[in-house]
């Protein structure tokens, strides 16, 4: 069938009522316009007619049957709508705006159903075109059931003090119910962290930045591990790695293979059995990962979206935000940028589920005597910055040439600091991991015995 030939749902009786509500009543107008946009009204007339209340509504002028008609004149659209006796005609139409409420969601149903049945005719007709990407069309389908669910955030949005206060009352019960030792969150595995975050908590976005070769894949892929490990599932997507290269790393954290017997492909015939066996038991974890390096932020939101109503995604991790495809072209890098951290923020706020982006810092710190990172040199700082509820700074002293952490006086070898330089809901400061050479194994940092035994005295 023909899109033509659908019968598309309106009712031109219900959009004349709205409109005729908001030509006799004052406070109609802030009611309808937080529900409804021009292009939600069927009839032609009825739209431009409903354009030139708004006008009025957006001047603060008054609306009423000479003020809409005057400004209908002045856009040069009066007779469009049938001259000022159709206005005056609208108006009569309406004893009460009772209903009001009950009539715009109508309006509004019926604009969603058109919607609706022109994308799915245009998504069928791409099904059955074999030169157009199946898996375009589904990703494609399934946005535009996102934007259906979602349409008119602000209304949505709209609460109560009295519902806000049950949200926060709630959301205090979930915390006390899943706290352990302070762990409100999906733990992190590691305790300077989890002291500061609480664990990675829903709705928040943080970004891991650091320079090249400090380790920022090795901490997400431990963070993505020790959330799998108590019970949640963990979505990777890894636009620069390829999930074998994930696996060898996932494989060399959960075992004590030699790295490099391990990559030259040397490994013992036991040694081959433990991998076997650390393979079925990280098998056995809830890790998803998505390698195509081809992804955009969006089409990451949407794959974590379709996973999440399935029950399979608690905690999202992209490695990394600077290696997203452009959703739209035209755009300058720092806009692309400013857009997919943004994006990033929707999706955790909408799922209320935790969004770790890795990001890459610029050489600033590199011409800075310690080295050490600062927030503005983020690359494309100022919309990552904004966005993120958390931004943690990473580097390894050692590889830097510094033998000796000032702040903490530990042995930089085998030493990790992150630098929790932004933090919307809780406390900012340094923590400190340990890792091995390859970093292919994160933990807490234990410094040396023999540091231990030297500064306990």
């Amino acid at each position: 069938m023909k899109e033509q030939e659908i019968q598309m749902p309106s009712v031109k009786e219900l959009e004349e009522v709205v409109i005729g509500a908001c030509l006799i009543e004052r406070e109609a107008i802030s009611q309808v316009a937080s529900m409804l946009t021009p292009e939600m009204f069927y009839q032609d007339a009825n739209r431009i007619l409903y354009e030139a209340i708004l006008e009025l509504y957006k001047n603060d002028g008054v609306i009423d049957i000479l003020t809409v008609t005057e400004t209908l004149r002045r856009m040069g659209k009066l007779e469009q709508v049938g001259g000022p006796y159709q206005v005056a005609l609208l108006s009569g139409k309406v004893a009460s705006t009772a209903h009001l409420g009950t009539h715009t969601a109508l309006v509004k149903e019926y604009y969603l159903r058109r919607v609706l049945i022109k994308g799915l005719h245009q998504q069928l007709c791409h099904a059955i075109d074999l030169q157009v990407d199946f898996m375009d069309t589904i990703m494609e389908t399934q946005s535009m059931i996102d934007s259906l669910m979602n349409d008119n955030p602000a209304q949505n949005g709209l609460k109560t003090m009295e519902e806000v206060m049950k949200l926060t009352l709630t959301d205090m019960e979930r915390r006390i119910q899943f706290n352990k030792q302070g762990v409100t969150g999906i733990p992190t595995g590691l305790d300077g962290l989890d002291n500061m975050n609480g664990g990675w908590q829903g709705g928040e976005s943080t970004v891991l930045a650091a320079r090249t070769s400090m380790g920022k894949t090795a901490l997400a892929l431990h963070f993505a591990l020790t959330a799998a490990q108590n019970g949640h599932k963990a979505v990777i997507f890894s636009l620069e790695m390829h999930a074998c290269k994930l696996g060898d790393r996932m494989l060399l954290s959960h075992s004590n293979l030699p790295s490099e017997e391990f990559k030259k492909g040397t490994l013992s015939e036991l040694q081959v059995t433990e991998a076997r066996q650390a393979a079925g038991e990280l098998g056995q974890y809830s890790i998803t990962v998505q390698d195509d390096s081809n992804q955009t932020m969006e089409s990451i939101c949407m794959t974590a979206k379709y996973l999440w109503s399935k029950g399979q995604c608690d905690i999202v991790l992209v490695d990394y935000l600077q290696f997203c495809r452009p959703d739209h072209a035209g755009r300058t890098r720092e806009q692309e940028v400013a857009e997919a951290s943004r994006q990033a923020k929707s999706l955790a706020k909408q799922l209320n589920i935790p969004v770790v982006l890795l990001s890459q810092l610029n050489r600033e710190a590199d011409s800075r005597p310690d080295q050490v990172p600062r927030l503005s040199d983020l690359r494309e700082s100022g919309s990552i910055e904004q966005d993120a509820d958390m931004v943690i700074l990473l580097y390894r002293p050692a590889v830097l040439g510094i033998p000796t952490d000032k702040s903490s006086g530990y042995p930089t070898e085998g030493l990790g600091v992150g630098i929790v330089a932004k933090n919307r809901n809780g406390q900012t400061g340094k923590f400190y991991f340990g890792h091995n050479k390859e970093m292919s194994k994160i933990g807490d940092y234990i410094p040396p015995t023999g540091w231990i035994q030297k500064n306990s005295k």
